[in-house]
């Protein structure tokens, strides 16, 4: 985003307010090339009435607005029918719509009557004839254009597929080929009316470049919410009996991994129950010391205890035992028993 701040820093008012202007924009008469720099800087910062890539980009509103001024148009008509265009190399041009570079030509070409035409031939052979008289001549200059298959090939197709000209060579062939005539028209007969002014199909090393802003991840996560409560809505999922249980059955990543997590977890209790099991019976006058070989002071911990095994010189409880830790009889417990 351009710092409006450090272009003014670098910006003489006074110098500026003393150039005059001799021509309206759009309607609007600023007296000074000041007023025409403040008028770029409001139309700036404008979301819907300008094309994004102009947004917050005062040089180039600026620039639209220096066309506007020669052309004795509304910027703002202006900027609509202007695009950003960018090369392989990265190099960016300024490209306009075929309607605005007609509209420039019948307004400031010295013509008695408006430019004519006609469409001569069928199919791909399609060619248009332009022709128009200026003022103080009786003999009309004639344009012939090329047909209009040639045309369609010769502007050809990105790498990617796509037709890099304008989409009505494709939808109103017709149209398109009498604003390619009467372009080429106006480069023949009168340069200094499009002087600098290129459309999309003359630059065919160049595309247009889409720079509308992409959403923000805050964006992005309130779209995820508002699906969800529509499809919540629907009833197509949520946290209800039914969706888990298809959930499981699924085979569900983020519950297979819900339940590894769980038996890890598990696992690794057990471990430390082990070991402070361990501890106690090391400790304890029972126990016997540390576990050995023999049984004496050892724990049934993992794995499973068949009937008749003992732990720490007692009988074992009949039937399997798995992954349970069975602590050493206490004093009052050997009492009891006896």
């Amino acid at each position: 985003m351009v710092d409006v701040t450090e272009i003014e820093k670098r910006v003489d008012r006074a110098v500026t307010a003393s150039i005059p202007v001799a021509v309206n924009l759009g309607g609007i008469n600023p007296e000074n090339y000041g007023q025409v720099m403040e008028f770029a800087k409001t139309m700036a910062t404008c979301r819907a009435g300008i094309p994004d890539w102009l947004r917050t980009s005062v040089g180039d509103c600026l620039m639209i607005c220096t066309r506007a001024m020669r052309w004795g148009m509304d910027p703002f008509f202006v900027a609509e029918k202007s695009y950003l265009m960018v090369g392989k190399g990265g190099a960016t041009k300024i490209g306009y719509e075929s309607q605005l570079v007609h509209a420039v030509i019948e307004s400031l070409a010295p013509l008695k009557n408006r430019l004519r035409h006609e469409i001569v031939g069928d199919g791909d052979d399609r060619r248009c004839r332009v022709w128009g008289t200026f003022k103080g001549e009786d003999a009309p200059h004639i344009f012939l254009s090329e047909p209009l298959g040639k045309r369609i090939k010769d502007i050809g197709r990105s790498d990617a597929g796509h037709f890099r000209g304008s989409p009505l060579w494709l939808q109103k062939p017709e149209v398109q080929l009498f604003y390619d005539a009467s372009r080429d028209w106006a480069r023949l007969n009168c340069p200094d009316v499009l002087a600098g002014v290129y459309t999309r199909d003359e630059l065919p090393d160049m595309e247009p470049v889409d720079v509308t802003p992409k959403p923000s991840r805050t964006q992005e996560m309130a779209e995820r919410l508002r699906n969800a409560k529509k499809a919540s809505a629907r009833g197509d999922r949520g946290f209800d009996h039914a969706h888990v249980e298809n959930e499981v059955r699924n085979g569900s990543t983020v519950i297979d991994e819900s339940v590894n997590h769980d038996a890890t977890t598990e696992a690794v209790h057990e471990r430390d129950n082990e070991r402070d099991v361990e501890g106690r019976a090391g400790d304890s006058g029972d126990g016997g010391g540390h576990a050995d070989d023999k049984g004496t002071g050892a724990v049934a911990v993992e794995g499973t205890a068949q009937a008749g095994e003992t732990a720490a010189g007692t009988d074992a409880p009949q039937g399997e035992v798995s992954g349970e830790v069975i602590p050493p009889d206490s004093k009052e417990q050997k009492r009891k028993r006896k």
